[in-house]
């Protein structure tokens, strides 16, 4: 058993020399890459035989201690083959741009954009209210990727539309420029007190409902949902908490009189609306009303039937 203990300690230490190559990408190229592919590919199957033995053979009280070790191994090695792509990735992208560059000449290369491979980025037209998630996404596909500062520029560019394109506009693509355009971005809309403003707005601006309706309570619900889960991304997690009763007041002002009756009588006389009782009501109650919803057509369109049926049987 020590032996295979040993031998893992081993096979973690390849990964660890494999992590500190890949951080010295300048020194790499596609050559090297592709030997280290099929090494780490040994590699990966070294490991997972090792563990086998380790699982056959330990003490049953200890298999949860050695599948922990190999989960975390598996992690470190996920990490390295993820790096080694995206390495790969940036060799091509760098290859195409110097075939580009020699076709065209070098004294065009400098404003010409080089084919990357596709990536699936949302859009941001220049909404406080997408602003979060489009920098977040952005941040993990492409600012903290292995990549030129050219490269991330034209990334950023074929994300942005309207306003947001155009404060950035200007800026050609080249390595220089990419960390301004990226500050100039964030300096107009990393702006806490407007994100702020602008998720509380959408919730006050949420419609009152006139009478029962699944779809209407179902976007209400939502809508209400998504704030105060882009609030709480933003921080505010104090703030907005089951024991901050007004949230949950603002909303039963905003549904159905009907709905709103239902949960008061299941509230009691003295209790006070936590959010998290509210939303799981008001998801009870879409429920109920779809499936309502559904029986009356059914009957109706039963109904229908029937008196077509004895229609034709009359004439």
């Amino acid at each position: 058993m020590e032996e295979y203990i040993k031998r893992r300690r081993f096979l973690r230490k390849r990964v660890d020399k494999f992590k500190t190559k890949l951080e010295n990408r300048e020194e790499l190229n596609r050559g090297m890459c592709e030997i280290m592919e099929e090494q780490i590919q040994e590699l990966w199957s070294d490991l997972k035989n090792c563990n086998d033995d380790i699982m056959t053979t330990c003490e049953t009280d200890d298999e949860d201690e050695h599948e922990g070790v190999f989960d975390e191994i598996n992690d470190e090695f996920n990490s390295v083959k993820y790096v080694l792509k995206t390495i790969f990735t940036s060799l091509e992208v760098s290859r195409r741009e110097d075939g580009s560059a020699s076709t065209r000449g070098r004294g065009n290369q400098a404003n010409d954009a080089v084919k990357l491979p596709k990536l699936e980025l949302p859009s941001f037209s220049g909404s406080y209210l997408e602003w979060t998630a489009f920098a977040d996404l952005f941040r993990a596909s492409v600012h903290n990727q292995i990549l030129s500062g050219a490269q991330k520029l034209q990334y950023l560019k074929g994300a942005l539309r309207g306003e947001a394109l155009q404060l950035i506009q200007s800026y050609s693509i080249s390595d220089a420029n990419y960390l301004e355009a990226w500050e100039v971005l964030q300096r107009r809309y990393q702006n806490n007190r407007e994100l702020v403003r602008t998720q509380i707005a959408k919730f006050l601006n949420q419609p009152y409902l006139k009478e029962k309706s699944p779809s209407g309570l179902r976007t209400l619900v939502d809508t209400s949902t998504s704030c105060i889960r882009a609030l709480k991304t933003m921080g505010y997690d104090t703030a907005i908490n089951d024991e901050n009763y007004w949230i949950s007041f603002m909303l039963m002002d905003r549904l159905d009189p009907e709905t709103r009756e239902l949960w008061e009588s299941k509230l009691g006389r003295n209790a006070m609306p936590r959010w998290s009782d509210l939303i799981e009501y008001l998801d009870e109650r879409v429920s109920i009303l779809l499936s309502a919803t559904k029986d009356v057509k059914a009957k109706v369109t039963k109904s229908m039937d029937k008196k077509n049926v004895s229609a034709h049987q009359t004439t």
